[in-house]
């Protein structure tokens, strides 16, 4: 059965609501050329290879039945699109936007798949997307946008999340094993947490951020006691105050990081790179620290004792004395 087509008046309220004319009203979409391909605008059916990133009139339009194989639609607003039977294999869709998409595609690019209503795969885009309840399981979603999202009751199990941004996010959703929200943040293996504001959170008790992206995070004053940051990017990272205390931080970049004050009592810091590190203050007790570089790091008042292992290099004039870090 054919999708009826929207009326003018209510595709134009949904239109006003999300900032976008739709196509066919009263816009010059209809009539202008589409970079890329031979189609002069959404009303041809065979928009196969077109760059439809610029074109406007995509909110609430009907492409039911389309070809848009290899379409590049990077970035663009499908919100309230209807694509039944629409063949999007081979499509870009990094960076689209989505909710309440009508109809079932005839194909999508893999792995994309469309739940309720919102297209889903690798770098999408849910901003604020209300994804209560929803279904998200088994899903490629690595590099997604989960910032100020819903995801109250939704389930998540079974999906990569690898690289997805997150900030401000609602609820407590189900996720895979190593992945908590805390703070409105996802956290986990590898996630992107670049600049999160996470000061003063509770990451303690084996919160798994192995390889993630806190490249200047605000982590002052944070608990990450046990955390697990093997190969973590915190370069400039705010850790001043954090409590390191037996966190795993083997070949964790530092560079330029503030750790002035932190407690780094039995943290692992072998191969960690300290460059240019503020460790004013900082306790370093029984901490490992075999091939860690402290080059041009500043150790000003800095507490050691039963040091484990000889680091790859140290700041002019500072040694390993008896496990101590000595200023000569």
């Amino acid at each position: 059965m054919r999708t009826p087509r929207q009326p003018a008046v209510a595709a134009a309220t949904l239109a006003c609501l999300v900032g976008i004319a739709p196509f066919g009203l009263g816009t010059a979409t209809a009539a202008a050329k589409i970079p890329g391909c031979k189609a002069k605008s959404l009303r041809s059916a065979n928009l196969s290879g077109c760059d439809l990133r610029k074109v406007r009139g995509l909110v609430g339009a009907n492409l039911s039945g389309k070809n848009l194989t290899r379409a590049n639609l990077s970035g663009t607003n499908l919100y309230g699109t209807n694509l039944n039977r629409t063949r999007l294999a081979g499509a870009n869709l990094v960076g689209v936007r989505s909710g309440k998409v009508r109809g079932r595609p005839a194909s999508l690019p893999r792995p994309w798949r469309l739940r309720s209503g919102f297209l889903l795969g690798p770098r999408a885009s849910l901003l604020r997307a209300n994804l209560t309840g929803a279904d998200l399981t088994g899903l490629d979603l690595t590099g997604a946008s989960f910032k100020e999202a819903d995801l109250t009751d939704a389930d998540l199990s079974d999906s990569v999340l690898e690289g997805v941004a997150s900030g401000d996010v609602a609820g407590e959703p189900t996720l895979p094993d190593a992945w908590v929200v805390n703070s409105g943040f996802l956290i986990g293996p590898r996630a992107n947490l670049k600049a999160a504001g996470l000061s003063g959170a509770d990451l303690s008790g084996g919160v798994f951020m192995a390889g993630a992206n806190l490249a200047g995070a605000d982590l002052s004053g944070a608990n990450l006691s046990d955390a697990k940051l093997t190969n973590a990017n915190l370069t400039g990272a705010n850790l001043a105050e954090a409590k390191l205390t037996l966190a795993g931080m083997t070949r964790a970049n530092l560079t330029s990081a503030d750790l002035s004050g932190a407690k780094l009592g039995f943290t692992k810091l072998p191969y960690a790179n300290l460059t240019k590190a503020n460790l004013t203050g900082a306790s370093l007790n029984y901490t490992t620290i075999l091939g860690a570089r402290f080059a041009r790091a500043d150790l000003s008042d800095v507490k050691s004792s039963k040091l484990s292992g000889a680091p790859a290099s140290l700041p002019t004039g500072w040694s390993v004395v008896d496990g101590k870090l000595i200023q000569e």
